[in-house]
């Protein structure tokens, strides 16, 4: 457990800043925009960030509407420490907005990076505690893989619909967690005029990065087959995949014992619904995140939280974006910020944790490279 002064000082640092935070919030909720467009809820996070004093780098990592922030703590010997990293996303859905409160993380990994960075201060202790927008390149269960799969041909409508067909046999001899599904972009101009090119995009999921993998490989054979059927020629790009997310266990202990010494834990309790679960409830919406590379990179989590909607209101819906626009949104959005941080500082500077965190990944991406 965290250490109840530094506890209090991640909490009160919140707290005093709770104003900001809200402001930040609420006007990336009213200003949704649409992925590597954010450009105003990119330069309000930039702007309080530098008010508050600190260090902060953009655009960053190639993106217009990516940014970071650090801020560190250097040892008497110079040394610098661990890196805790609190990734943010604040992008919106077309036509609904933030229908998957992406304002809510945002505002929660500004609150987990405040907290951590008021930590240091009063501390002393080295280490770095950067926030940043996260990047192509942490709940238990893995999330999904994701393989997009743009296709293109030359004369290719027949082609392109044989290869839809053959996918559409393929989804019987796939597993059932795995899916394969796409959107024909182009697919000529007049019914007239044979069509000399077509493209077609397709997403193929699987519970782990290999396993997506291999599914793609049989997904491209059924465009080879297809394009050598009809005489075509095709080519494929390959864009940024999603890996499947394999969160830290001990990282998601933290968490949940963080959690669960905080009001939303107490009140969910009364509820009937119990604390913060380790396992996912079985009609959690599953999708894909680049926080999965994340994780095969360096150990990492992806905690959720539930906000109160209306009834049938589910995660990318209009309803849901009503959701993630109330106080009780934001005020839970601040509790999983303040765990965060608790968990952040316990990277920092608990060297037998910060170990077995290290060790328990390096076991888990071998069992990555061999597909479990």
């Amino acid at each position: 457990m965290t250490n109840p002064t530094i506890a209090a000082t991640i909490a009160d640092a919140i707290q005093k800043d709770k104003s900001e935070i809200a402001l930040i919030n609420n006007h990336i909720h009213s200003n949704p925009e649409l992925a590597y467009l954010e450009f105003t809820a990119h330069s309000t996070l930039v702007h309080s960030l530098r008010r508050l004093g600190f260090s902060v780098t953009s655009p960053a990592y190639g993106l217009p509407t990516s940014f970071e922030a650090e801020f560190s703590n250097v040892g008497p010997s110079g040394e610098q420490g661990r890196l805790v990293i609190f990734n943010a996303e604040y992008d919106a859905l077309p036509e609904i907005g933030h229908a998957c409160g992406h304002n809510l993380i945002a505002s929660a990994s500004l609150a987990a990076f405040l907290g951590v960075a008021a930590a240091l201060k009063a501390s002393g202790q080295p280490g770095r505690d950067a926030s940043q927008r996260q990047v192509p390149r942490v709940l238990h269960r893995p999330g999904g893989a994701r393989f997009h799969l743009p296709w293109a041909g030359i004369n290719a409508l027949d082609a392109v619909c044989l290869s839809y067909n053959a996918i559409s046999m393929l989804r019987q001899q796939i597993r059932p967690e795995e899916r394969v599904h796409g959107v024909f972009r182009e697919a000529g101009t007049r019914p007239n005029i044979t069509p000399a090119d077509c493209c077609v995009e397709y997403y193929v999921r699987s519970v782990t990065r290999k396993g997506a993998e291999d599914l793609g490989e049989r997904v491209l054979k059924c465009f080879e087959g297809a394009a050598l059927a009809t005489g075509c020629e095709w080519r494929k790009e390959d864009m940024s995949p999603y890996y499947d997310v394999r969160p830290s266990k001990g990282l998601c202990k933290a968490w949940m014992e963080a959690m669960n010494s905080s009001q939303i834990a107490e009140e969910t309790e009364g509820k009937g619904k119990g604390k913060v679960a380790w396992e996912d409830p079985k009609d959690f919406f599953q999708g894909s995140t680049d926080m999965g590379n994340v994780c095969y990179e360096c150990p990492g989590f992806h905690g959720v939280f539930g906000i109160e909607t209306e009834e049938g209101a589910a995660n990318h819906t209009k309803g849901f974006t009503a959701g993630a626009g109330t106080q009780d949104a934001f005020e839970k959005a601040l509790e999983c910020g303040r765990a965060m941080a608790e968990v952040g500082w316990r990277v920092l500077v608990d060297e037998g944790f910060a170990a077995e965190v290290r060790r328990e990944w390096e076991g888990d991406m071998k069992d990555a490279e061999e597909g479990r």
